[in-house]
């Protein structure tokens, strides 16, 4: 049902076109991608077992693994999303100084496994869902930086609101 792999070390580009995942989320951006849309599983460190979603493309660095559906599964993402999450990956992390999860321990957890038509309802809802997080997540973005760029300027008295 479910496969695993582990990011690779990307070289950050500001002006790339691509979220980059490290441990916790986007750290920056890429100028490739590597996966068209998966769950991203802190690896190593203080974020260790965070669980992460992304919709669209992105790559991901070393500190992170990979969940991604086998063939003829990509429909489940969002059962395995809810699953991986609420499983507190981070309580089997091993090593004290740098806290880190692997792949064999992750595939030593038990999943349920509901029925497939009650996964098909459950999926076609939270897919939608999920899509529409990331699109609020991206229009975020937007308005952040949109504020970043109008501040100074409004601060400063250089900008008049009544011409914005």
């Amino acid at each position: 049902m479910i496969q695993f792999q582990t990011g690779s070390t990307i070289k950050p580009d500001p002006k790339g076109a691509y979220a980059l995942y490290g441990s916790n989320g986007i750290i920056g951006k890429s100028s490739g991608f590597q996966f068209e849309r998966g769950i991203i599983i802190g690896r190593v460190g203080n974020y260790c077992g965070s669980v992460q979603y992304s919709h669209s493309t992105f790559s991901a660095s070393g500190n992170t693994i990979i969940a991604l559906p086998l063939e003829g599964n990509e429909e489940l993402i969002p059962y395995l999303y809810y699953t991986l999450k609420h499983l507190s990956l981070g309580q089997f992390a091993s090593g004290s100084a740098q806290p880190q999860i692997t792949q064999s321990v992750l595939k030593t957890q038990p999943v349920l496994i509901p029925p497939v038509s009650f996964l098909k309802i459950f999926c076609s809802v939270t897919f939608e869902l999920l899509r529409q997080i990331d699109h609020l997540k991206k229009e975020n973005e937007n308005l952040h930086k949109t504020r970043e760029l109008l501040l100074p300027g409004l601060i400063s008295g250089r900008l008049d609101l009544e011409r914005v």
